[in-house]
């Protein structure tokens, strides 16, 4: 992988192993937890996940038979789930609407997985898979959230979730067996997600986190209380953290530099090292877990694939997972026109597909200059539907328009507010067909007015005005439905956005 900056949305990895039947002993490896979220009493998974910010996240598990499961979101707030046998399948949606990585845990015994994310609202949801099908969508109840979340059942049952608030706050959420949830402040000043590691055998919690000023910190729970947070690491890390357990003399701790490349710390006889680069080129937080014989570290580079390295020995070899883990992002939308953009169109085609009386080109340049319109003593913006229905008149005809406010008398109509405008010509130039709505006199033509009506009302898309409906070219147009009829003078056609 190149290490490079990268202008993408951020996207988390969310990494969790299978806790291996033999390892269920006196002395059990610690369960790295950062997005484990056990619904029984007896956690399956060792897991890892980090967020930090709106960014997207990743989950991977592997399951007993060695089949691993991904569990993505994409930009769109959707889950999707991915599933590696031979190769990775395609991408399938388990919706939803959620901001950071997801949560899952993994349990052997029935094969189930339960995936846990904080909802747009902020509300933790869960969805589960059971008996070979997936349940809906359930409201924890939990809120103040703000992203990824930490999550472990300890050894009494009890389910805890770690993670960051608003304002850089760290919060525990608990909820014993038999009880109801709570949930406490323990401390501020971080930048994103928190990273957790459980001893069962020694009811030992390990959290982690990178502060506001860039350095990695540590606070503990061990013999039943919690000691503060010192600091552990030193650089410049943007938020994204994980740490894995690998012995009980052995820790790695890695976050995402301000490079977006990888940095580990590695704790080896009661000492902490200082950070070395892993490298890669990392969207969002990295992940890690124990795969039964070493530890490793996951990220999502800009190809949407997993990249994965020991951080153990031997160590700084990527090796990239095949099949990408959530769909293609969609381009966002472009922005909705506003008043000042639609009257630079119309500017732009002044005397081309578009004309018109002093007034109204008037009208229109101070609109393009940001400002209101004089109008009747007073002043109005010319409205953006309006406008949106000239544009579209423009793009097939040729078109002369008479008044929108300037020129035109200060009645108790729609022209004085800025929402009405009274086309005067049209020419089809595909065809050469000409009309001037003058019913009564060489001109006009009925059929083309009728189809210009109809055309450009559509433009208006709810509510609105047409006249000449006792004009016999426009009177039976078809209009959006909604849209108000009514009598004018038959030598122009009139729309409003009102």
């Amino acid at each position: 992988m190149t290490a490079r900056r990268l202008a993408v949305p951020l996207l988390t990895v969310l990494v969790a192993a299978l806790l291996a039947p033999g390892l269920a002993s006196a002395s059990p490896r610690p369960v790295a937890a950062q997005a484990a979220y056990a619904v029984t009493a007896s956690a399956a998974v060792a897991a890892t996940t980090p967020v930090y910010g709106d960014a997207a996240g990743v989950s991977v598990i592997k399951v007993k038979d060695g089949t691993w499961r991904s569990f993505a979101i994409a930009s769109n707030g959707q889950i999707y789930q991915q599933i590696k046998r031979a190769s990775w399948s395609g991408p399938e949606s388990l919706g939803g609407s959620f901001k950071g990585a997801p949560a899952v845990i993994y349990r052997a015994s029935d094969h189930r997985f339960d995936v846990l994310a904080v909802s747009k609202s902020g509300t933790v949801m869960l969805r589960s898979f059971v008996g070979g099908k997936w349940r809906g969508w359930t409201s924890t109840g939990v809120r103040g959230f703000t992203g990824a979340l930490s999550a472990i059942r300890d050894r009494n049952g009890a389910l805890h979730l770690f993670g960051a608030g608003s304002g850089g706050a760290v919060l525990h959420a608990k909820h014993p067996l038999g009880g109801s949830w709570s949930t406490v402040g323990m401390g501020t000043g971080i930048r994103g997600n928190v990273s957790l590691v459980y001893q069962p055998a020694a009811h030992r919690f390990d959290l982690f986190a990178v502060r506001t000023d860039r350095k990695i910190e540590q606070r503990t729970f061990s013999g039943g209380a919690w000691a503060g947070w010192h600091v552990i690491g030193q650089g410049s890390f943007a938020g994204g953290i994980t740490a894995v357990r690998l012995d009980s003399l052995n820790w790695r701790v890695m976050a995402v530099g301000t490079n977006r490349q990888v940095y580990r710390i590695s704790y080896s006889h009661r000492a902490w090292s200082a950070p070395g680069r892993l490298g890669g080129s990392a969207i969002g937080t990295p992940g890690s877990f124990w795969d039964g014989s070493a530890g490793k570290v996951v990220t999502s580079g800009p190809d949407r694939r997993l990249h994965i390295q020991n951080v153990g020995s031997p160590c700084c070899t990527w090796t990239t997972a095949t099949g990408a883990i959530y769909p293609k992002p969609s381009p966002p939308p472009p922005p909705a026109p506003t008043r000042v953009t639609l009257a630079k169109t119309l500017l732009a085609r002044w005397g081309g597909r578009l004309t018109g009386l002093s007034g109204a080109k008037s009208d229109l340049q101070v609109t393009a200059a940001g400002r209101a319109v004089t109008s009747c003593g007073g002043s109005v913006y010319l409205d953006p539907k309006m406008l949106t229905s000239i544009v579209k008149a423009t793009d097939k005809y040729q078109v002369f328009i008479n008044n929108m406010v300037s020129g035109h008398s200060c009645d108790s109509g729609y022209h004085p507010k800025g929402k009405a405008v009274d086309f005067n010509t049209v020419v089809d130039p595909a065809t050469g067909r000409h009309t001037n709505w003058h019913s009564y006199e060489s001109g006009d033509n009925r059929a083309l007015d009728a189809e210009f009506l109809s055309y450009v009302a559509s433009a208006i898309t709810s509510g609105g005005g047409a006249g000449q409906v006792n004009c016999p070219g426009s009177a039976h147009a078809p209009v959006p439905a909604g849209m108000l009829r009514f009598s004018d003078y038959c030598n122009h056609q009139h729309l409003d956005s009102r």
